[in-house]
């Protein structure tokens, strides 16, 4: 088992030309229960972080600092309104 950042140092994964810069460990808890309770459920999934990627082969520690950009906020919102639109 990898740390997040491992990914981007370890050998194995280095030659990749999109590494992985993001995980997630939530929605398919959300989405079992959704399930078995008969409810609807969405999830909204965003990579907010440094550009281009091999700045942050460079420096794995990239990876958790989010950018603070008006146009990453506002792609953000336009995804949640798109989710809840397609939901409600």
């Amino acid at each position: 088992m990898l740390r997040l950042d491992g990914l981007l140092t370890d050998k194995r994964t280095m030659g990749w030309p999109s590494p992985l810069v993001s995980s997630e460990m939530k929605c398919s808890a959300v989405f079992v229960i959704a399930a078995l309770r008969g409810l609807r459920v969405a999830a909204i999934l965003a990579v907010n972080t440094t550009e281009p990627l091999d700045e942050i082969r460079k420096n794995p520690d990239l990876v958790y600092e989010l950018i603070e950009d008006p146009a990453v906020k506002q792609g953000m919102q336009n995804a949640i309104q798109t989710a809840l639109d397609s939901v409600l």
